[in-house]
């Protein structure tokens, strides 16, 4: 599943060739949340962005969902009645890849918030695959589950997950997935649940799922059921994970980005997430600026002052750490 050093600089070469159907190759935010003037370069197929709390990650994810027309502005930028007046002056200036607009340049196009609502003239279709946070939220706390505690169930229709789901989630979560299946309503096919199994005929509905095994089979899933070349955004990567399954699930996603020609998206507080990517594909967001490369957590915490030593020294491999630690 992990893909070699070589696989990941030849994926990162196609990014540069612009060998991609559709790609987010640029994004610039002016006056949006704090952020007066940002530009984030996508480098990679899968791109993390990491930063502190309120830092701006989930702004820069937000402002790629902008990027195409499919998208709902509303779901990651809403407006209050009160206290949201400063949006007027929001824009969001996008440099894609569309082959089936423009097949040997990139286009670009400006969304704009005017006279309270988003503009965004001849935007691309794309399908986007948002992944948000609330999925490891247990089923029983979550609206859209309550119509499966009574139902019709002639309604519904139950069937096995497919070979890749079983393939690559089996992975993540070192554990076999092969009898699991999938209920979905006839009527409404995005109403989906998964049953488990714990051998032989004992069976046991997605109630009764693990926060983090919930959440790994229906993210790989829904990726491996989205089309080719779509845009896969997700919320906290790491969410209800070992540290372990992050790193392999991180894996996964360079994987399936390279299989499937998608480009992948994560916010992440995760030092694992981050170590399984080369720094081109890392862009930390604190206090509303961005700055590209592998900074660790920790130095994130430097950079904002919140760590308690009083000097801090940066040095570049782990040689240079123990001579610096012995030399101190």
């Amino acid at each position: 599943m992990k893909l070699s050093p070589n696989e990941v600089r030849t994926e990162m070469e196609r990014v540069r060739a612009n060998n991609y159907n559709k790609f987010i190759k640029r994004i610039h935010l002016r006056n949006v949340r704090g952020f007066v003037d940002a530009a984030v370069d996508f480098n990679s197929p899968v791109t993390a962005l990491v930063g502190t709390n309120g830092g701006g990650k989930s702004t820069i994810l937000g402002a790629a969902a902008l990027s195409y027309k499919s998208v709902r502005p509303g779901q990651f930028f809403p407006k209050a009645f009160v206290g949201d007046e400063s949006m007027a002056d929001w824009s969001v200036e996008i440099e894609l890849v569309d082959k089936p607009i423009s097949s040997d340049r990139t286009i670009t196009r400006t969304a704009r918030f005017a006279q309270s609502k988003w503009r965004r003239n001849d935007f691309p279709e794309r399908h986007v695959e948002y992944i948000e946070i609330q999925r490891t939220v247990p089923a029983g706390e979550l609206t859209r589950f309550r119509r499966f505690l009574a139902a019709n169930p002639e309604d519904f229709e139950i069937s096995g997950l497919s070979a890749d789901t079983v393939t690559y989630a089996t992975a993540v979560l070192d554990k076999n997935i092969e009898n699991y299946r999938s209920v979905t309503s006839k009527l409404n096919p995005s109403d989906k649940m998964y049953i488990g199994s714990a051998g032989g005929e004992r069976q046991y509905s997605q109630f009764h799922f693990g926060a983090g095994e919930a959440s790994v089979i229906e993210t790989i899933d829904r990726i491996e059921n989205a089309p080719k070349n779509s845009l896969v955004l997700i919320e906290e990567v790491e969410n209800g994970l070992h540290p372990v399954a992050v790193r392999l699930f991180v894996q996964y996603l360079q994987n399936v980005a390279k299989r499937k020609r998608l480009q992948v998206i994560f916010t992440t507080h995760s030092q694992d997430a981050v170590d399984q990517l080369p720094p081109e594909a890392v862009w930390a967001s604190i206090n509303k600026r961005v700055w590209n490369g592998k900074l660790s957590i920790e130095s994130l915490r430097a950079i904002t002052g919140a760590v308690p030593d009083t000097r801090v020294v940066y040095v570049e491999d782990e040689f240079v750490v123990e001579w610096v630690r012995n030399a101190i």
